[in-house]
């Protein structure tokens, strides 16, 4: 879904590829860089982020998680891990390229392939830290598109992906 001006107002979730979940505060006109122009100032959980209203696109924002997308990780979350290539560079680009896609079902495929090769390997720094902060992403989404406590949904996706019998990884 392409975001357009007139579906952002304040209030409105949106979900930035790099800073993550945050809500539209207001909109207001600011000098950023010696240029005038209309911002959206969004709350994150640990920042506050101005964007240029003229810019918004779906490269860098998607609005929040529908109900079926939610359902659709739930889903993914639930089955095996998929085998991660043995190469560490391919699966760092893959990490990379789930951050810059930004989607529901990437991230939860994403968290859930980590987490099976996890347990049958040791993740470097790069994959331990992705991991961690992707679960966090979307647990914050999951709570927010639910209206739950971001804690229960962690210990939901944590649950979920304990129950899940990982096959041997290569």
């Amino acid at each position: 879904m392409s975001l357009s001006l007139s579906m952002l107002s304040e209030g409105d979730w949106v979900v930035h590829r790099q800073y993550g979940i945050g809500q539209i505060k207001e909109r207001e006109q600011r000098s950023i860089s010696g240029v005038t122009a209309e911002y959206y100032k969004v709350k994150t959980p640990d920042s506050v982020i101005w964007l240029p209203v003229e810019k918004i696109d779906n490269s860098w924002f998607r609005p929040i998680a529908s109900a079926t997308e939610i359902n659709e990780a739930i889903t993914i979350l639930s089955e095996p891990a998929t085998h991660m290539d043995p190469n560490f560079m391919s699966r760092k680009e893959r990490i990379q390229q789930v951050q810059t896609e930004n989607s529901v079902p990437a991230i939860a495929k994403l968290i859930r392939d980590l987490w099976g090769r996890q347990q049958h390997k040791s993740l470097s720094m790069t994959e331990q830290r992705a991991l961690r902060r992707l679960k966090d992403r979307l647990a914050t989404e999951w709570a927010v598109a639910t209206n739950k406590k971001q804690a229960s949904i962690l210990d939901e996706l944590q649950t979920l992906l304990e129950k899940n019998r990982y096959p041997p990884m290569q």
